[in-house]
């Protein structure tokens, strides 16, 4: 699987399960730690960049940063 079908799966992934976790706090939490926590979703893509060739590091670093500003906001 390549890294932007990662990124998109996550992505989805990440709005299925706001939209069930919704007026329920600790879902809420949970949601959080599993996406942007330091082990979570978002981190092992960034230890997926780092394995990318140096030329398609900054196009996808910048669909990793816009995916993590999605989940934030």
């Amino acid at each position: 699987m390549s890294v932007s079908d990662k990124i998109e799966n996550i992505q989805n992934t990440y709005k299925s399960d706001i939209d069930s976790a919704t007026n329920n706090p600790e879902k809420l939490k949970e949601i959080y730690i599993k996406f942007l926590g330091r082990k979570g979703l978002v981190a092992d893509l960034y230890s997926e960049l780092a394995l990318l060739p140096n030329d398609q590091k900054p196009a996808f670093g910048q669909k990793i940063n816009k995916l993590k500003i999605s989940i934030l906001y």
